[in-house]
């Protein structure tokens, strides 16, 4: 077992997490050209060819970099108060965050390859929703957990248990985490409209401002949800004991 969950000392009261949480929202907005960096490279513009594919895929390999680094560093922060350099938290902890990053996304994956094409497009639609938040919402104390067990298997399984022991007290986390799958789907579905001031359905300028602007708002709501959740596990000792359990 990864941890013994018996122990009311571990539980995180709704008032807690509430303070968590406006602790999180200071520590976004004092690093919140982290938020811009990430709206940036999460930007993906399909069916163009030449510099804007080249940006497009540089912005995808950019964020399987940029993403643990930054989270890292703000982990760190909170943990800490150190500023941890890029360069050690990719080389501590980048292979166990990929590796369960690439398992979370395997039902996306079997959907994508298996499913979609066999569906009607609103039953698909409905479909990859309701699997990217059951995504989200398991993986709210997994990916700390990658960060501060130093694992990948071991982190999956105690995030994954964890958020369903005192389920009630996660509720709001677990809100917050669908909240940028909604998001992006509604405007998925509006672009054409939302496009209308650019002049063209097809302009690039309106495709990367709202692209951009979906994608601020989803980076801040990801980034609140893996700092709160941090922070829990942080101020109940919740991962020393996961670690000396672990190895019993």
């Amino acid at each position: 077992m990864l941890m013994n969950l018996s122990n009311d000392d571990n539980v995180v009261d709704k008032d807690h997490i509430s303070a968590l949480l406006s602790k999180s929202i200071s520590i976004i907005n004092q690093n919140i050209r982290y938020v811009f960096i990430l709206a940036f490279i999460h930007i993906y513009i399909i069916g163009h060819s030449g510099f804007i594919s080249t940006i497009s895929f540089i912005n995808s390999i950019g964020s399987i970099i940029l993403v643990p680094a930054i989270y890292g560093r703000l982990l760190w922060i909170v943990k800490d108060n150190e500023i941890k350099s890029f360069n050690s938290i990719l080389k501590s902890h980048w292979c166990n965050y990929f590796s369960v990053t690439i398992i979370l996304s395997i039902p996306i994956g079997i959907y994508a390859f298996a499913l979609k094409g066999f569906l009607p497009s609103l039953s698909g639609e409905l479909l990859l929703i309701s699997i990217t938040s059951i995504i989200a919402m398991l993986s709210i104390f997994v990916i700390p957990s990658v960060f501060l067990l130093h694992e990948n298997i071991a982190a999956l399984i105690f995030g994954i248990k964890y958020i369903f022991y005192k389920l009630t007290y996660h509720i709001s986390l677990m809100l917050l985490a669908i909240v940028p799958i909604i998001i992006s789907h509604i405007m998925k579905f509006f672009l054409p409209i939302l496009l209308i001031p650019f002049g063209n359905k097809y302009s690039i300028i309106g495709i990367v401002a709202i692209g951009f602007a979906k994608n601020f708002i989803s980076s801040y709501l990801n980034m609140l949800v893996f700092l709160t959740a941090s922070m829990i596990l942080i101020s109940r000792n919740i991962l020393i004991e996961a670690k000396v359990n672990g190895s019993d």
